[in-house]
């Protein structure tokens, strides 16, 4: 997938309530860029940030 879920979807099916879903995404979200971020370091993951928001600056400027 795109980042390893730790939420399966029977998990996510359960959850009634939108503003408790988006939060558990958010969450897990949340804990998957922070590993990464540990991963690669704080300098790195901060030059990927740059590199993904002018690629999206560029592609909505192109449309």
């Amino acid at each position: 997938g795109f980042w390893p879920l730790t939420v399966d979807a029977d998990d996510l099916s359960r959850i009634l309530d939108p503003v408790e879903l988006s939060e558990r995404l958010v969450d897990d979200a949340v804990a998957c860029f922070e590993g990464r971020e540990g991963e690669l370091g704080a300098d790195t993951m901060r030059e990927v940030e740059r590199q993904v928001m002018i690629r999206i600056i560029d592609q909505r400027w192109r449309e």
